[in-house]
């Protein structure tokens, strides 16, 4: 994956030094596992791998009881083996799924989020005077653009904490191109809708819910495979082939974390009504707070969808 601004893009072949915690390279080959011809007659391809030692061998090496030559070992046949990799790596998805509700609290996280909820409040304080509102929406907005794009960038490359606040020393570069960029997708994403809502507009009394509601549920299926794209630069974001292509090719996963997401937002919709309710005033910050934890976990999601697909998806040639 070609380097781009939102993280690093430094994937690499084989099995990858992690900090403890960090989750693995769930794609990376395991050593070990030979090649498709047999180990010990390299120009017969390969039927069975041993349990034990990995390597893989011809029908005549496995014999009759399928046992390992080398080890004594019970082989199994690859096409077995390739079902039982396939449901680990599926497995692999749904651990980090979850593991993704403690992604916000790692490191200088909790920091971070309580760092952004003041600065939110700040900006719809100040966006209050009308001189200085779009000047104010546009750098508050673009920061956190920026801060979430980073997220998934940061999460697609396999990092474990949440990635430190944008650095700003140009605000066209740092801040305006990435406001651009993320409702840039929303609105390419959200479009037919868009249309839609213009035409009730000149037609007041043509609104159809079934229609309304299968172009909202189109946006919020296309929209995050294509902030993905955003976040890690991805050439063909506006391009609905390459992108439901693109999910096509990785359609449980996404669906999975599309309504893991949803998930994480009706709860956080519930956690926010009983803290406004219960606290009053301290529970508007609260709320806030909840609210930037859910768009975190969001994000990050969105970063595991490509840090487990990569090579399904294969944007850049992994």
């Amino acid at each position: 994956m070609p380097d781009n601004k939102w993280g690093k893009s430094d994937f690499t072949e084989g099995p990858q030094e992690r900090k403890p915690g960090e989750a693995p390279a769930l794609m990376a080959e395991q050593p070990g596992r030979g090649g498709s011809n047999c180990s010990k007659h390299p120009d017969r391809s390969a039927s069975w791998e041993c349990e034990k030692c990995h390597k893989v061998c011809c029908d005549e090496c496995a014999g009759t009881y399928q046992s390992c030559p080398w080890c004594g070992g019970v082989c199994i046949p690859l096409e077995k083996k390739a079902v039982q990799t396939a449901a680990a790596a599926t497995k692999s998805f749904f651990m980090l799924l979850l593991d993704s509700f403690t992604y916000p609290l790692r490191g200088k996280g909790i920091i971070l989020l309580i760092i952004g909820v003041v600065f939110f409040f700040m900006l719809f304080f100040v966006l209050g005077f009308h001189i200085l509102r779009w000047i104010f929406l546009l750098i508050g907005g673009g920061f956190f653009c920026a801060f979430f794009m980073q997220i998934v960038a940061s999460s697609a490359n396999g990092e474990n904490e949440l990635p430190d606040w944008p650095d700003v020393t140009n605000i066209i570069e740092d801040l305006a191109i990435p406001f651009v960029k993320f409702i840039g997708t929303f609105i390419v994403s959200y479009l037919p809708l868009l249309i839609y809502m213009y035409y009730l507009y000149r037609n007041p009394f043509s609104f159809s819910k079934p229609v309304f509601k299968s172009l909202e549920v189109l946006g919020s299926i296309y929209f995050p495979m294509a902030l993905i794209a955003t976040a890690l630069g991805f050439p063909h974001v506006f391009n609905p082939i390459a992108i439901f292509t693109s999910i096509g090719k990785v359609f449980l996963h996404y669906i999975t974390a599309l309504v893991f997401i949803t998930f994480v937002f009706f709860m956080g919709e519930s956690g926010i009504q009983f803290l406004i309710g219960h606290f009053k005033y301290f529970g508007i910050f609260l709320s806030a707070l909840l609210l930037f934890y859910a768009v975190t976990v969001q994000m990050r999601v969105y970063g595991i969808i490509y840090y487990v697909n990569q090579k399904k998806l294969s944007w850049y040639g992994e």
